[in-house]
């Protein structure tokens, strides 16, 4: 019974995991779209300087 258990426990850590992975991933590719909007915002504000010679 204990091996039983023991190895049902490595595959609900093995979900646990995954699932981790998959959160880390899609924060990794949320922080990269925060960076090219920002990127983005920061190339807007250079273009209103130079427009208007602030």
């Amino acid at each position: 019974m204990y091996n039983v258990r023991k190895a049902s426990d490595a595959r609900s850590n093995r979900m646990i995991y995954e699932n981790y992975c998959g959160l880390l991933e899609k924060f990794a590719d949320d922080l990269h779209n925060v960076a090219k909007a920002l990127n983005d915002f920061q190339i807007a504000v250079v273009q209103c300087r130079k427009r208007y010679n602030i």
